[in-house]
């Protein structure tokens, strides 16, 4: 750091601890609404903590809407002021929002109040503004945005939507830094996932309020413990999916109020004075961790999170619902795989002797090291192995002499030639695949008219493993020590149903996913293994529908797929 540069942000911080004015304070003096007022807490008294909160390590857990990317705008704003010659990154999941945070939030604040500081050679862009010789950073998740210029402060907005080796790898531009300050906050997904991980780790704040009648301190939760509607029925066990369109338009929601958990009157939420945030774990020091929930304020009525939850539930997204309107994670069976179906699976760890005439199918999931699984056609799954890169070939010709592998798919991506040497080595056995398909598989030709590789739909393969785990048709066994690795790794997805005309889509945690895929690949040469064996009596409308095939020959299919005229299947369609 230049001798001038440390000299500045020393009186910078000694006149802000003469003045002693708060992040808070510095916001609403310094930080203009559109309509030209100056910021305010007004019913958000809430925020005030987590502005003043510089903790470099902290998260918020939230539900959507409830201004904290305004505050942490600036707040950002705030430090870059307060400490000359600074840079801060904020961080957003994709280009789409990012242009629009940045063209809709940033760049009116700089403008609206800090015109003054916009001189000459000033940057300001939705990639980069400039504030004096301070510099705000806004980046989608790239890489390369991750690794270029080193900063100081880091404020990663919806953490759940964004890709979590991004995030992983952006911490690292602050490490340079005296300041090391990473911040994020998001709407929750799912359990030990994104920001709901980060938050159990930290020590944990709740927003309480004290009762004005019977003084109990408490966080108002959306359950019948704190929420009363006159005639609601008794039927009804749980807020959140027991009240449908049809039953909401008949409640007395009007009436409806938050209630003390002991004595059952009615809580003042925007009593400023009977609210505070409270540490479950206090000692946790190292994190800084906050959850707003919809009673955190006194601006979401009884009315309104019924009537929206009801909408929801009609539209089939109750996970959505959970997650935007109150602020919790939501999973069930249906949108992640629960560890209770996948210990349901498991069998026994030791790999079973099986009838060397019996049909095998292999699934491959390329990386340094390869996740391999067998299965049979009855959906037992009799061996899980991780092997490395290079001993993925003669392993297959080990496994070759004690299975009778009929069919496989290798992931083609990221290695190419390993795939094709698989394919070669195979005779087309085992062929690459690539995850972009419409139909479950459809074969890719090169010039000479042989299958070179298959585009697969991903999410139809992967829905397949959830529903044979689901209703525990599938059965594990040769898993050896990878017990707790194969239920990470199935539980390392979680399927979004797809709203607004886009298709439902399984979505990547953290990445290790490998076992799931490799599931899903043996499912496929299956599938494709299956069709092509029906026999003669094959309908070409079948074929073509489930594997992309030209059924041009039908005499190429009889009761046994290595039965085949291979001659004919290479100058035709397929390649084995």
């Amino acid at each position: 750091m230049e001798k001038n540069e440390f000299l500045e942000r020393l009186k910078n911080r000694i006149i802000n601890s003469r003045t002693n004015e708060t992040v808070a304070e510095w916001v609403c003096n310094n930080t203009t609404f559109g309509n030209g007022k100056h910021f305010s807490l007004y019913r958000h008294r809430f925020q005030e903590e987590i502005l003043n909160d510089t903790h470099p390590n902290l998260c918020v857990k939230k539900l959507s809407q409830m201004g904290i990317t305004e505050i942490s705008i600036r707040k950002a704003l705030w430090f870059l002021s307060n400490n000359l010659g600074t840079s801060v990154l904020y961080t957003l999941p994709d280009i789409n929002m990012k242009k629009r945070v940045a063209q809709t939030r940033f760049k009116p604040i700089f403008d609206r109040d800090f015109s003054s500081q916009s001189g000459d050679g000033q940057v300001r862009n939705t990639d980069v503004m400039q504030l004096g010789n301070s510099f705000m950073y806004v980046s989608a998740n790239v890489e390369s945005d991750a690794t270029s210029t080193p900063v100081d402060f880091i404020i990663n907005d919806e953490y759940d939507l964004s890709d979590q080796e991004f995030l992983a790898l952006v911490n690292s531009r602050i490490q340079h830094s005296s300041f090391k300050i990473k911040q994020g906050f998001s709407t929750p997904t799912f359990d030990s996932y994104g920001i709901s991980l980060e938050y159990s780790t930290s020590d944990q704040r709740e927003y309480f309020v004290q009762c004005e009648h019977c003084n109990h301190w408490q966080v108002p939760l959306y359950t019948l413990d704190n929420v009363f509607i006159p005639n609601l029925p008794d039927s009804v066990s749980d807020l959140k999916t027991d009240i449908d369109p049809t039953l909401a338009v008949s409640l007395d929601l009007d009436n409806a109020y938050v209630k003390c958990s002991k004595c059952g009157k009615r809580l003042n939420l925007g009593d400023d004075a009977k609210r505070q945030w409270v540490a479950r774990y206090p000692d946790r020091t190292h994190s800084r961790g906050y959850w707003i929930r919809p009673f955190s304020s006194d601006l979401l009525s009884i009315k309104y999170l019924v009537t929206t939850m009801a909408d929801f539930i009609k539209k089939d997204q109750i996970r959505r619902a959970v997650n935007t309107v109150l602020g919790e994670e939501y999973a069930d069976k249906n949108s992640r795989l629960e560890i209770k179906d996948i210990m349901e699976c498991m069998v026994d760890a030791r790999v079973p002797e099986i009838d060397k005439s019996k049909p095998a199918f292999v699934g491959i999931d390329v990386g340094v090291s390869c996740h391999l699984t067998i299965t049979t056609n009855d959906s037992d799954v009799v061996l899980f192995e991780v092997v490395p890169f290079d001993r993925l070939i003669p392993r297959l010709q080990e496994l070759n002499e004690k299975y009778n592998i009929v069919c496989g798919a290798i992931d083609r991506h990221p290695q190419i030639i390993l795939s094709n040497m698989v394919r070669d080595w195979s005779e087309g056995r085992i062929f690459p695949v690539v995850y972009n398909g419409i139909r479950d598989a459809d074969p890719h030709k090169d010039l000479t008219g042989n299958v070179d590789y298959y585009n697969v739909n991903r999410t139809n393969a992967l829905d397949t493993v959830k529903e044979l785990i689901n209703t525990h048709k599938m059965k594990f066994y040769g898993y050896g020590n990878l017990k707790s690795t194969i239920t990470e790794h199935l539980r390392d997805m979680y399927r979004d149903d797809g709203v607004d005309g886009k298709e439902p889509r399984w979505i990547k945690m953290t990445g290790n996913d490998h076992f799931f895929h490799s599931l899903g690949y043996a499912f496929v040469a299956r599938k494709i293994w299956n069709v092509m064996n029906l026999g003669g009596e094959i309908e070409e409308r079948m074929c073509v529908g489930l594997i992309g095939a030209n059924m041009e020959d039908k005499t190429l299919y009889n009761e046994n797929l290595l039965a085949y005229d291979t001659s004919k299947i290479k100058s035709k369609h397929l390649r084995w």
